[in-house]
Protein backbone atom coordinates (compact mmCIF):
# COMPACT_ATOMS: atom_id res chain seq x y z
CA UNK A 1 0.00 0.00 0.00
CA UNK A 2 1.37 3.39 -0.94
CA UNK A 3 2.28 5.68 1.95
CA UNK A 4 2.09 8.93 -0.06
CA UNK A 5 -1.68 9.58 0.26
CA UNK A 6 -1.61 8.90 3.99
CA UNK A 7 1.29 11.30 4.51
CA UNK A 8 -0.64 14.01 2.66
CA UNK A 9 -3.75 13.42 4.80
CA UNK A 10 -1.74 13.54 8.02
CA UNK A 11 -0.16 16.78 6.89
CA UNK A 12 -3.54 18.34 6.20
CA UNK A 13 -4.89 17.18 9.56
CA UNK A 14 -1.92 18.64 11.40
CA UNK A 15 -1.99 21.94 9.54
CA UNK A 16 -4.61 23.65 11.77
CA UNK A 17 -2.50 23.05 14.89
CA UNK A 18 0.31 25.11 13.33
CA UNK A 19 -1.98 27.95 12.31
CA UNK A 20 -1.63 31.34 13.93
CA UNK A 21 -4.09 32.29 16.64
CA UNK A 22 -6.57 34.98 15.60
CA UNK A 23 -4.99 37.82 17.58
CA UNK A 24 -1.41 37.20 16.49
CA UNK A 25 -1.60 40.27 14.29
CA UNK A 26 -3.16 42.51 16.94
CA UNK A 27 -6.39 44.48 16.54
CA UNK A 28 -9.81 43.54 17.90
CA UNK A 29 -11.51 40.16 17.33
CA UNK A 30 -15.03 39.15 18.42
CA UNK A 31 -16.51 35.66 18.65
CA UNK A 32 -19.02 33.34 20.32
CA UNK A 33 -18.43 30.70 22.97
CA UNK A 34 -20.18 28.26 25.27
CA UNK A 35 -19.01 26.91 28.62
CA UNK A 36 -20.36 24.03 30.69
CA UNK A 37 -19.89 23.32 34.37
CA UNK A 38 -20.35 19.55 34.84
CA UNK A 39 -19.98 19.91 38.62
CA UNK A 40 -22.95 22.25 39.11
CA UNK A 41 -25.04 21.20 42.10
CA UNK A 42 -28.81 21.63 42.46
CA UNK A 43 -30.07 21.15 46.00
CA UNK A 44 -33.28 21.91 47.90
CA UNK A 45 -35.34 19.24 46.19
CA UNK A 46 -34.25 20.17 42.67
CA UNK A 47 -35.35 23.80 42.79
CA UNK A 48 -33.37 26.54 41.06
CA UNK A 49 -33.18 28.51 44.32
CA UNK A 50 -30.70 25.86 45.55
CA UNK A 51 -28.34 26.21 42.61
CA UNK A 52 -25.21 27.46 44.36
CA UNK A 53 -22.58 26.54 41.75
CA UNK A 54 -24.04 27.95 38.52
CA UNK A 55 -20.98 29.77 37.20
CA UNK A 56 -20.60 28.51 33.66
CA UNK A 57 -23.57 26.14 33.69
CA UNK A 58 -24.51 26.37 30.01
CA UNK A 59 -23.44 29.99 29.75
CA UNK A 60 -22.92 31.60 26.36
CA UNK A 61 -20.04 34.05 26.03
CA UNK A 62 -18.84 36.75 23.64
CA UNK A 63 -15.01 36.69 23.71
CA UNK A 64 -13.46 40.00 22.65
CA UNK A 65 -9.71 39.93 21.97
CA UNK A 66 -7.91 43.23 22.48
CA UNK A 67 -4.50 43.02 20.87
CA UNK A 68 -2.31 40.02 21.60
CA UNK A 69 -2.69 39.58 25.37
CA UNK A 70 -6.04 40.80 26.73
CA UNK A 71 -9.51 39.27 26.42
CA UNK A 72 -12.82 40.53 27.80
CA UNK A 73 -15.64 37.98 27.83
CA UNK A 74 -19.25 38.84 28.75
CA UNK A 75 -21.39 35.80 29.54
CA UNK A 76 -25.11 35.07 29.77
CA UNK A 77 -27.16 32.04 30.80
CA UNK A 78 -30.76 31.17 31.65
CA UNK A 79 -32.66 28.32 33.31
CA UNK A 80 -36.41 27.82 33.83
CA UNK A 81 -38.47 25.30 35.77
CA UNK A 82 -42.28 24.96 35.76
CA UNK A 83 -44.55 22.44 37.47
CA UNK A 84 -48.33 22.01 37.72
CA UNK A 85 -50.43 19.77 39.96
CA UNK A 86 -54.17 19.09 39.69
CA UNK A 87 -55.72 16.81 42.36
CA UNK A 88 -58.08 14.10 41.18
CA UNK A 89 -60.92 15.52 43.29
CA UNK A 90 -60.52 19.15 42.17
CA UNK A 91 -60.52 21.21 39.01
CA UNK A 92 -58.12 23.77 40.41
CA UNK A 93 -54.45 23.57 39.47
CA UNK A 94 -51.54 24.45 41.72
CA UNK A 95 -48.58 25.69 39.67
CA UNK A 96 -45.07 26.88 40.41
CA UNK A 97 -42.50 28.52 38.16
CA UNK A 98 -38.88 29.43 38.71
CA UNK A 99 -36.31 31.20 36.57
CA UNK A 100 -32.61 31.95 36.97
CA UNK A 101 -30.70 34.47 34.86
CA UNK A 102 -26.89 34.43 34.96
CA UNK A 103 -24.81 37.27 33.57
CA UNK A 104 -21.25 38.35 34.15
CA UNK A 105 -17.91 39.45 32.76
CA UNK A 106 -14.40 38.02 32.78
CA UNK A 107 -11.06 39.67 32.04
CA UNK A 108 -8.10 37.47 31.07
CA UNK A 109 -4.43 38.04 30.32
CA UNK A 110 -2.75 35.53 27.99
CA UNK A 111 0.44 34.21 29.59
CA UNK A 112 2.11 32.98 26.38
CA UNK A 113 1.27 31.73 22.90
CA UNK A 114 3.06 28.57 21.79
CA UNK A 115 2.02 26.27 18.96
CA UNK A 116 -1.66 27.16 19.20
CA UNK A 117 -1.73 26.73 23.01
CA UNK A 118 -2.67 29.85 25.00
CA UNK A 119 -2.75 29.61 28.83
CA UNK A 120 -4.40 32.56 30.58
CA UNK A 121 -5.29 33.91 34.02
CA UNK A 122 -7.78 36.49 35.16
CA UNK A 123 -10.88 37.49 37.08
CA UNK A 124 -14.58 36.66 36.77
CA UNK A 125 -17.53 38.42 38.36
CA UNK A 126 -21.26 38.55 37.79
CA UNK A 127 -24.78 38.32 39.11
CA UNK A 128 -27.73 35.92 39.24
CA UNK A 129 -31.37 36.93 39.30
CA UNK A 130 -33.72 34.31 40.75
CA UNK A 131 -37.52 34.61 40.65
CA UNK A 132 -40.33 32.23 41.60
CA UNK A 133 -44.13 32.28 41.67
CA UNK A 134 -46.86 30.07 43.14
CA UNK A 135 -50.55 30.18 42.18
CA UNK A 136 -53.60 28.11 43.04
CA UNK A 137 -55.49 26.92 46.14
CA UNK A 138 -55.82 30.45 47.44
CA UNK A 139 -52.14 31.31 47.11
CA UNK A 140 -50.54 33.91 44.88
CA UNK A 141 -46.95 34.44 45.95
CA UNK A 142 -43.89 35.72 44.11
CA UNK A 143 -40.29 35.68 45.36
CA UNK A 144 -37.17 37.27 43.90
CA UNK A 145 -33.51 37.27 44.88
CA UNK A 146 -30.33 38.75 43.42
CA UNK A 147 -26.99 37.01 44.05
CA UNK A 148 -23.45 37.94 43.07
CA UNK A 149 -20.11 36.20 42.60
CA UNK A 150 -16.47 36.97 41.94
CA UNK A 151 -13.39 34.82 41.66
CA UNK A 152 -10.04 33.92 40.15
CA UNK A 153 -9.71 31.86 36.99
CA UNK A 154 -6.80 30.00 35.37
CA UNK A 155 -7.24 28.13 32.10
CA UNK A 156 -6.10 27.60 28.58
CA UNK A 157 -7.35 27.16 25.05
CA UNK A 158 -5.91 25.26 22.10
CA UNK A 159 -6.59 26.44 18.58
CA UNK A 160 -7.44 23.55 16.29
CA UNK A 161 -7.88 26.11 13.49
CA UNK A 162 -7.09 29.85 13.22
CA UNK A 163 -10.56 30.77 14.51
CA UNK A 164 -11.75 27.81 16.62
CA UNK A 165 -10.44 26.77 20.04
CA UNK A 166 -11.18 24.16 22.70
CA UNK A 167 -10.32 24.83 26.31
CA UNK A 168 -10.86 24.42 30.00
CA UNK A 169 -10.74 26.54 33.11
CA UNK A 170 -10.51 26.16 36.89
CA UNK A 171 -11.93 28.76 39.25
CA UNK A 172 -11.98 29.76 42.89
CA UNK A 173 -15.26 31.59 43.38
CA UNK A 174 -17.01 33.44 46.20
CA UNK A 175 -20.79 33.27 45.75
CA UNK A 176 -22.90 35.69 47.84
CA UNK A 177 -26.56 34.78 48.39
CA UNK A 178 -28.81 37.83 48.35
CA UNK A 179 -31.88 38.60 50.46
CA UNK A 180 -35.22 37.28 49.23
CA UNK A 181 -38.10 39.66 48.57
CA UNK A 182 -41.61 38.21 48.77
CA UNK A 183 -44.91 39.63 47.51
CA UNK A 184 -47.15 39.79 49.44
CA UNK A 185 -44.86 40.14 52.44
CA UNK A 186 -44.95 37.23 54.93
CA UNK A 187 -47.16 37.90 57.97
CA UNK A 188 -44.29 37.27 60.37
CA UNK A 189 -41.08 38.37 58.63
CA UNK A 190 -37.86 37.26 60.35
CA UNK A 191 -35.92 40.00 62.05
CA UNK A 192 -32.19 40.72 61.82
CA UNK A 193 -29.61 40.63 59.04
CA UNK A 194 -28.27 37.51 57.30
CA UNK A 195 -25.05 37.09 55.35
CA UNK A 196 -24.79 33.86 53.34
CA UNK A 197 -21.90 33.09 51.03
CA UNK A 198 -20.19 30.06 49.52
CA UNK A 199 -16.54 29.52 48.56
CA UNK A 200 -16.24 26.95 45.79
CA UNK A 201 -13.82 25.49 43.29
CA UNK A 202 -15.26 25.04 39.79
CA UNK A 203 -14.10 23.38 36.60
CA UNK A 204 -15.34 24.46 33.16
CA UNK A 205 -14.98 23.08 29.66
CA UNK A 206 -15.92 24.98 26.53
CA UNK A 207 -15.24 26.18 23.05
CA UNK A 208 -14.82 29.53 21.32
CA UNK A 209 -15.38 30.50 17.68
CA UNK A 210 -13.87 33.83 16.64
CA UNK A 211 -15.92 35.37 13.86
CA UNK A 212 -15.01 38.95 13.00
CA UNK A 213 -12.18 41.35 13.63
CA UNK A 214 -9.66 43.76 12.21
Amino acid sequence: MRAGPWIVLLGLAAQPARAQTPDSGGGVKVGLGVFLNPAAVISDGGGLDGLFVPVGLGNFTVPVLLGQRVRLEPELGFASLKTAFTPTDSDETFSTSQSLWRYGLSAHVVLFDRGGLRPYAGLRFGWHKFSAAQTGFGTDISVSRRDSYWGLAVGGEYFVSPFFSLGGEVQLTRFSVGDSEQTPAPPFPPGGDADSHVWSTNGLVGLRLYLVGH
